[in-house]
């Protein structure tokens, strides 16, 4: 069965870089930053986050 964990959006608003994220865990959450890198570092720091709170990553076997 397939499901759904993330829906993700990066898009670019003038000179920024957006990044809006949807979970059912952590809701409706979107980042700004001046580069990629940095819009994605807080990306990955948020979704690593919502992965340590379940032991088994929050997939079920």
């Amino acid at each position: 069965m397939e499901e759904v964990l993330y829906n993700i959006e990066i898009s670019t608003e003038g000179r920024f870089y957006m990044i809006r994220i949807e979970s059912d865990i952590g809701g409706f959450r979107e980042y700004r930053a001046s580069s990629m890198e940095d819009a994605l570092e807080k990306l990955v720091a948020d979704l690593q986050t919502e992965v340590d709170m379940f032991p088994s990553g929050g997939l079920e076997n």
